[in-house]
Formats: structure tokens, C-alpha cells, sequence
């Protein structure tokens, strides 16, 4: 006996040219469903797998029947250990434990409560764009720190459209894993356009201001770079009580001056790195105070001359194969906080105060 069908057949025409019958269907609810592949490019062989499958009662796969949440669905994810998407990454793009805790925490912040409640096969593609085009209006708190390290609330603000586009990146690579896990047909996130992004120029130090800059003064008020090439141990130690660590901020910020160098490169550098007319670029130390590779995982050298190289063998004879800008002897570099306020020290000095600084955007890319 043939059972009443509450189905609709269509075609689908695929990629590889070939054409694919699908069907739709009703659940529980009354709720029309994703459409579902057949696998048959005849009509009759896809109606009479539908009809078998309405008769054994899974005409909806079971995993739809009772489809999960986003929230249900993101539990374990962003986990090496249980993550599908990290499992299948792990040794095919070398990411890194930055990269996914950044991910989780866009998750967490942003994506969970939004989506969060419903249904991972009912999430359109309309939701998707909504949530991508509403985020730039939301405000955020940030966070600024005062001297002494001390974290602030910092002012609200809104979300830049660039944050938006890489909050929306990992949605997009959720919602593909869970096409891939066959969870859902498609990805309802993957057509949406990203947003424009407006950066705003990075402003640079004319030559003569960057020379005024990094005109040293009072260098005798701390014998750190002034001390004997080959100093006895306890002389060393003597210098490095005395080394402090805005000096070697000034120093920091001047290798990244002329070398171009990023910020965690310049303070991951160790005695290893510096040769006697080139510096090997060979990681980073990043805001977590990690030592790992540096952002394109590849090393690099990089030509320089005694101006700079001078100052750093220096460093190495203090510090060893350790940490160059360190105060501690080698063990840890000195942080960025430090980096940054030796940065805006060095500009006031030449005149530029903090509203100037912003309005040229001068950052250490500068």
C-alpha cells in the first residue's frame, strides 16, 4: 500500500553540473523543514525514496527531528580537545592559542547572545545579516590603563565595523562546520556582504621630529648602555639594578623606529637574534606573555647598522641568549605598558601632546 505523501519534490541543479532531486517536508510542528537531498537524479527513483522513508518513519532524519540550539550546539567549541573545527585545523594551519581564545571570547560576547536561543537549522539568512549590520551601533566599554598598571573603565564606545567583519568570521566558520557535521544544508552566513571598513591613516614623525626624539638625554643618570663591554658578574648586576625600565623603552622604541618591526617582535627579541650587522627577526612576545612565532610564521633578517646594533650587543653581553629589553636579566621583557608610555614621553618631549597624538594617530606603528 503506498503512503499518502506530505512531501514536495524539486529539482536542484549542483556544481558539478549534475541534477539532484531534494524534498521538503513538515515536522511535528507544521513547520517546514531545510530541504533534504535524495541523492537520485530521477524523479521517480527520489519519489520512491521518499515514500520509503515516510514509511519507516524517518522521512526527517532524526538529528532534525530534534534539532539543537546555537547555544547547545557552540558547547565545546573553541576547545582543542572537543572541537570538530580545532580537531581538523590543529596541524593544517598552525593556529594558535591567541587566535582561539579570541574566537571563544567573540563567541561568548557576541554571537551566544544573539543566536543563542534559536534553532541551528532555522537561523536565515536574514538573522545572519541583522545581526552582522546591528553590531558597529552597539556600544562597548573598553578598558585603559592608569599608571601603576592599574586597570580603569575606560569610556563607551562603538564598535568598529572591522571588529564587526572578524566577529562575523567566526560565526561564518561555525555555521560551515556545522554543514559539514550535515547539521544543516547551508550556511546561511556565507553570502552576506561585510561591512565597509574606514581606517583611519596612521600618521608618522617627520625625520626631524623623529631625530629630536631619539636625541638621548641624561644617559649617565643610568649607566645601563654606558657599562664595559666585558663586565665582571657583580658589575653586571650593578648595571642591571640600575636599568631601568623606561630606558629600555626608549631603546625599544627606537629599534622598532628604524628597523619597522612590531611591537611583540621587538620585545621578544633575544641575545640569539642580534648578529654583528643584521638582527634575525625569529618571534614574538605577545600580549599574554607568551614567546611564540611571529605573525606570518616565518623568520626573517633584517640588515642594520651600528646606531642600532651598538645598543643591543650591549644588552646581549648584559642578558645573555635571554630577553634583550629586560630588567630582570633576561628572564622577561619589560611590558608593553611600558613600551607605550615611553612612546608618549618621547613625543612630549618633542611638543605633541596626547590630543595631537590622537588626532595624527601616532601609535607605535607610527
Amino acid at each position: 500500500m503506498r503512503v499518502k505523501a506530505n512531501y514536495t519534490l524539486f529539482p536542484r541543479k549542483m556544481k558539478t553540473g549534475r541534477t539532484i532531486y531534494y524534498y521538503q517536508c513538515y515536522d511535528e510542528n507544521g513547520v517546514r523543514v531545510n530541504p533534504h537531498s535524495t541523492g537520485e537524479s530521477l524523479k521517480t527513483l527520489a519519489n520512491n525514496k521518499c515514500q520509503q522513508l515516510l514509511k519507516d518513519g524517518v522521512l526527517i532524519p532524526e538529528q532534525r527531528k530534534k534539532l539543537m540550539t546555537f547555544k547547545e550546539y557552540a558547547q565545546g567549541w573553541w576547545e582543542w580537545d572537543t572541537c570538530q573545527y580545532l580537531k581538523s585545523k590543529k596541524h593544517r594551519k598552525g593556529l594558535t592559542q591567541d587566535y582561539v581564545d579570541g574566537q571563544k571570547r567573540f563567541m561568548n560576547n557576541w554571537i551566544i547572545p544573539y543566536f543563542g536561543k534559536m534553532r541551528l537549522d532555522r537561523i536565515s539568512r536574514e538573522d545572519c545579516d541583522r545581526f552582522l549590520t546591528n553590531m558597529p551601533e552597539q556600544a562597548v566599554k573598553g578598558q585603559k590603563v592608569k599608571d601603576g598598571g592599574v586597570i580603569a573603565p575606560g569610556t563607551v564606545k562603538t564598535l568598529k565595523t572591522s571588529t564587526a567583519n572578524v566577529i562575523y568570521g567566526t560565526l561564518r566558520i561555525m555555521l560551515k562546520q556545522a554543514v559539514a557535521e550535515k547539521l544543516i544544508l547551508f550556511n546561511p552566513a556565507e553570502t552576506i556582504e561585510k561591512l565597509t571598513v574606514v581606517e583611519k591613516e596612521v600618521g608618522i614623525l617627520t625625520p626631524i621630529e623623529a631625530m629630536n626624539m631619539f636625541t638621548p638625554e641624561m644617559k649617565s643618570a643610568v649607566p645601563l648602555l654606558e657599562g664595559p663591554g666585558a663586565a665582571e658578574k657583580a658589575e653586571k648586576k650593578a648595571l642591571r639594578k640600575f636599568a631601568l625600565a623606561y630606558e629600555l623603552a626608549e631603546l625599544a622604541n627606537r629599534t622598532a623606529a628604524v628597523t619597522g618591526m612590531r611591537i611583540g617582535e621587538v620585545l621578544g627579541l633575544k641575545g640569539s637574534c642580534i648578529f654583528e650587522n643584521y638582527i634575525k627577526v625569529a618571534g614574538q612576545y605577545d600580549a599574554k606573555h607568551t614567546f611564540r612565532g611571529t605573525k606570518t610564521k616565518k623568520m626573517r633578517q633584517i640588515p642594520s647598522s651600528p646606531a642600532v646594533l651598538d645598543p643591543l650587543l650591549k644588552l646581549k653581553v648584559l642578558n645573555g641568549d635571554g630577553f634583550l629589553f629586560s630588567d630582570d636579566g633576561g628572564a622577561a621583557p619589560i611590558s608593553r605598558y611600558m613600551f607605550n608610555k615611553a612612546l608618549a614621553s618621547g613625543l612630549s618631549k618633542i611638543g605633541i601632546d596626547a590630543e595631537e597624538k590622537k588626532e595624527r594617530n601616532l601609535t607605535p606603528h607610527a
